[in-house]
């Protein structure tokens, strides 16, 4: 029998991949958001932005702002490492903000 080495490798990537790009965009980007995954200092988001406080109006930012604004308070605030700017968590963590503005 011929070994498909390359073709395993790929179903187990995918496979691998399929129950993170399940979730839901906002309900990831809550769990970012309350979570300290992007800080060193312990503190989350939601320490300068209780309950999403100051942000209902991010939906009113240019596309290419956002991502920015959300990485100079990782740097700054949680003294993390900038997120990729297309990233999943990226794009998650912008969809639960844009969620804020349309409670």
């Amino acid at each position: 029998m011929k070994w498909n080495g390359p073709i395993i490798i790929l179903l187990a990537a995918l496979l691998a991949a399929a129950p993170a790009s399940g979730k839901d965009p906002v309900d990831h980007g809550s769990e970012i958001f309350y979570g300290t995954s992007l800080s060193t200092n312990g503190k989350s988001c939601s320490t300068c932005h209780p309950n999403g406080r100051t942000l209902e109006g991010s939906s009113n930012f240019k596309v290419t702002q956002l991502p920015m604004i959300i990485n100079e308070c990782i740097r700054n605030g949680l003294g993390g490492f900038p997120l990729l700017l297309d990233s999943k968590e990226m794009e998650d963590l912008i969809a639960f903000m844009q969620n804020l503005s349309v409670r």
